[in-house]
């Protein structure tokens, strides 16, 4: 922890000039239109300059590339402020939001910025915009309380920034916290999302991850590891005071971020080395920075994908599952309807639960029924998402198998067209076991925010003192039921959708149910033996 902050003093905080720095990224190969390929390169400097060929070496494979082409990019940049708001944080939160604020004011425009705030649970502050005066607004609004969900933060962001953003746009998550994620006792940890998913999403999305730390109890090793492997930056700083400095000097460095597409004919003729690495070496000002990445050739099943889209009849699911005479079980997985298990409830407090308490007792009732509400209601998610694992490892390593069977030598053509058919129809099974998973992820954000927001309204009228509304259950009950019917309309559509893909495309047996359905009556289903949940007590 020494060493990192001793860095960050180094690099930004140091009254003499700070050594030169130099770095490149690939962050994206496209091979769709090969030979000719594609890449985005991403360039930093801590003084202005502009790229040319004569300073960059570019190698596939270990063979040179003789003529590219560089063409400056301006990208589209959306970026989300992502702000711890626990209680530890409290007496630190005045330098947080001016730092924030600071930062939000100083980012080179155009770009979209949205606010994202964190404790036990998380709040979209303020959605996408350009208007850097109703930014500063939300972030001043910004209130300290509960736990610290970091890693379930942070994955909301990257699937936020997903949705959002276009496939060529910039994307970046600023994150800024003071510790661990951790319950409010500090006992146990928060987040269902393990902290390597966080990494994964943000890798796959191709999403840059800046993490400024404060204080020193910190999870320094996944703040730093994210933002190495991103591509993004990790700052630390031992006091709130340093914190306005280090985002000023934050914004300046991201104002240097130049962005570059390569463009170049492959050197290494077909079919030598399908999976190929391209590598880029900068030299600048006596500075010498490489960064490499691994693609891939378009592959027989693309072509083939095609030439079985072009056929006029349709295969049907069933004449392929009989064709590779499959297991009885992947069968299963791959046609029977999937229905989510119900969550079972998860009981709160009543004011009746504080009679005769004190307010330290309050507070202590309240931390152990947040800590409940947090369990009970991630064993209702992880029950759903075990149930969703098993169809999803299924379609997985049949994906895997068929891929390997479409690459194999002497496949007859006749064959190949059946096993690109059986690979598209995996792709919108797996599409369609995803999409019931996120539903799932919402359903139980939108469940536990309305636990929290119960618990939240107890402390606030019984500890600190604001006035008692007896509408606030019946509106909060409502806001919920509101969240969860807009969820069911949305993934109706979406999931509909998938399925009007496989009967347009695989003739399925059934014929398609008219009316208005539930997402659990649209998609296939699985009837397994779950394990009995405990018996849930109130505390009232």
């Amino acid at each position: 922890m020494k060493k990192i902050f001793l860095f960050i003093v180094l690099m930004f905080m140091a009254a003499s000039a700070p050594a030169a720095e130099l770095t490149t990224r690939l962050t994206h190969v496209d091979a769709s239109g090969f030979p000719v390929i594609e890449a985005m390169l991403r360039v930093y400097h801590d003084k202005p300059f502009e790229l040319a060929n004569d300073k960059l070496i570019v190698e596939e494979s270990d063979v040179a590339v003789a003529e590219f082409k560089l063409t400056a990019q301006d990208f589209t940049h959306y970026l989300i402020l992502v702000v711890d708001r626990s209680s530890s944080i409290e007496a630190a939160m005045p330098d947080v939001k001016k730092a924030a604020a600071g930062l939000v004011k100083s980012l080179a425009d155009p770009v979209n910025i949205s606010i994202m705030s964190f404790g036990s649970d998380i709040d979209t502050d303020h959605n996408f915009s350009t208007d850097k005066k109703s930014l500063v607004e939300a972030v001043a609004k910004i209130r300290p309380w509960g736990g610290t969900a970091l890693f379930d933060a942070l994955f909301e962001a990257c699937e936020e920034l997903n949705t959002k953003a276009g496939i060529n746009d910039l994307k970046t998550i600023i994150c800024l916290t003071d510790g661990q994620d951790s319950t409010p006792s500090g006992q146990h940890r928060l987040s269902r999302h393990e902290p390597h998913e966080v990494t994964k999403s943000a890798i796959d999305k191709n999403i840059r991850v800046i993490t400024l730390g404060l204080g020193n109890d910190i999870d320094a090793e996944f703040l730093g590891g994210i933002a190495s492997e991103t591509g993004g930056w990790y700052l630390q700083t031992a006091t709130s005071d340093q914190l306005a400095d280090l985002c000023d000097k934050l914004s300046t460095r991201l104002k240097l971020k130049k962005h570059y597409r390569l463009s170049y004919n492959s050197p290494v003729p077909p079919p030598e080395k399908p999976s190929r690495v391209l590598k880029v070496t900068l030299k600048h000002a006596g500075l010498e920075a490489t960064s490499s990445r691994p693609y891939h050739t378009p592959t027989r099943v693309k072509s083939l994908a095609v030439a079985a889209a072009e056929q006029e009849k349709p295969l049907s699911i069933d004449e392929m599952l009989e064709h590779f005479n499959l297991e009885r079980s992947d069968c299963s997985h791959l046609v029977s309807r999937i229905k989510l298990p119900a969550n079972q409830p998860v009981h709160g407090l009543s004011f009746a639960s504080f009679n005769g308490l004190s307010a330290k007792d309050c507070r202590q009732l309240i931390n152990q029924a947040h800590q409940m509400a947090a369990e009970k209601h991630q064993q209702n998610f992880a029950i759903r998402k075990k149930y969703l694992d098993g169809h999803l490892s299924s379609v997985d390593r049949l994906l895997k198998e068929f891929y390997a069977k479409a690459e194999a030598p002497r496949v007859r053509e006749a064959e190949s067209i059946k096993i690109a058919r059986f690979i598209e129809f995996l792709n919108l099974r797996r599409q369609e076991i995803e999409l019931l998973g996120k539903r799932a992820y919402e359903e139980y954000l939108i469940e536990f925010k309305c636990s929290l927001a119960e618990l939240e309204y107890f402390e606030k009228t019984l500890i600190g003192g604001e006035k008692f509304d007896e509408a606030f259950f019946a509106s909060n009950t409502a806001a919920r039921t509101q969240a969860l019917q807009d969820l069911d309309n949305r993934f109706v559509e979406e999931i509909a959708a998938n399925q009007q893909k496989l009967r347009e495309k695989f003739a399925a047996d059934e014929p398609a149910q008219s009316g208005k359905t539930s997402p659990a009556d649209t998609a296939p289903s699985l009837d397994i033996s779950l394990p009995d949940l405990p018996e849930i007590k109130t505390l009232d």
